[in-house]
């Protein structure tokens, strides 16, 4: 997963030799080992898989025996391990979400987990990987002029090939003959000769290949898989260093926040030029934009950013949000009061705590939480 060659010190030619037979006997015992545990199972496992297999069973801490399982049947283009739903989306139509079978499930989980979690996205990224709404904002208050865009169907839009090659980034072809001349004889041919090795990337091919495999669904990312999220985040990485170049090009400034771009720059009007290059870019990197929105932040000009209201350089909850956390905090002070379990209700204002804008909430609802805080603790 790391670029180990950047650390490893240099090798003679006769140690890269000698490891390379010894890689090729450790594949030919895990082989072996693989058809023992596992016999009449491999019909759709190419038997080069097998040490990724046993590799990536060991990383995500489950048995081989469960990892190919399923990986069998996704090969078979079995359509049981989804279950397809259409839930109602706030703006009104519906939203198609795509629920894993739960063995699945925990294996994406875990991949989310022990794999995909030492890889991080851009530094001005927020939401699915990490960061509250508030930083994503935070850059672009004050600015003058504020373009807002978000992706149409953003999970549908990463396919098998943009995971697969994520995956694999770092890795090149290098012929033996320029690594090392011992590994071939003076009798070999021209042709002979031209046999290569793969050097280290974040994952094989064979790792990248299996790891996509469990984390798409038809060809591409489902929307309420465990590890769309981050892999989505990752895969936009190139993208958001491209956008975060352009912008700062004008002096501006960019963030996201899950699938929701935005670019400011302090200027009366946010300049065509660039925006016609922003959504060039956005449209090169395979993504549609979308609900595209541009404002001048003049004087009581007001703007809604990811359920704030920026109003003359400051986010505001919205009346909405705010009566919301009254009731909250309200029905965790009759549950203190009588003595019942107030557990989950807590949790539920601590999460809207972290949405509130402390700078520009009523100073009633901020006592009253303080308040309600000091007795819980």
């Amino acid at each position: 997963m790391r670029n180990y060659e950047e650390i490893l010190p240099e090798k003679s030619p006769e140690e890269l030799a000698k490891e390379e037979l010894i890689e090729r006997a450790i594949m030919e015992e895990e082989t072996a080992r693989f058809n023992a545990i596992l016999p009449k199972k491999t019909s759709l496992i190419n038997p080069r898989e097998i040490p990724t297999c046993f590799w990536l069973a060991k990383e995500i801490k489950i048995h081989p025996d469960d990892l190919i399982q399923i990986l069998r049947l996704i090969r078979s283009n079995r359509n049981c391990l989804y279950k397809v739903v259409y839930l109602p989306k706030e703006s009104g139509g519906k939203r198609k979400v795509c629920v894993p079978d739960e063995r699945l499930k925990k294996i994406q989980r875990k991949i989310n987990k022990y794999v995909l979690s030492f890889l991080n996205p851009a530094k001005n990224v927020f939401g699915f990987s990490g960061g509250s709404i508030n930083e994503a904002i935070n850059p672009h208050l004050g600015a003058k002029s504020i373009l807002c865009v978000d992706f149409e169907d953003a999970f549908p839009s990463v396919n098998f090939d943009d995971v697969f090659q994520y995956l694999i980034e770092g890795r090149r072809v290098r012929f033996k003959a320029e690594m090392n001349p011992a590994l071939y004889g003076p009798d070999e041919t021209a042709e002979q000769k031209k046999k290569y090795r793969y050097e280290y990337g974040y994952f094989s091919w064979y790792g990248a290949r299996i790891v996509a495999e469990l984390t798409t669904f038809k060809g591409n990312l489902p929307q309420g898989a465990p590890p769309s999220p981050k892999l989505f985040d990752l895969i936009c990485k190139k993208l958001d260093e491209k956008l975060l170049s352009l912008v700062e090009n004008s002096e501006g400034k960019y963030t996201r926040y899950a699938d929701n771009l935005f670019f400011s720059i302090e200027k009366e009007k946010f300049p065509q030029k660039v925006k016609i290059a922003l959504l060039r870019a956005i449209r090169k990197y395979g993504f549609e934009p979308h609900k595209i929105k541009e404002r001048r932040m003049i004087r009581g000009s007001s703007l809604r950013m990811l359920g704030l209201n920026v109003i003359e350089g400051k986010a505001h909850n919205t009346r909405t949000f705010k009566r919301r956390l009254r009731l909250s905090l309200h029905h965790l002070g009759w549950l203190l009061d009588h003595g019942l379990d107030y557990e989950k209700t807590w949790q539920k204002v601590r999460g809207q705590m972290g949405f509130a804008r402390i700078d520009t909430l009523p100073r009633g609802l901020l006592d009253d939480y303080l308040k309600l805080e000091k007795r819980i603790s």
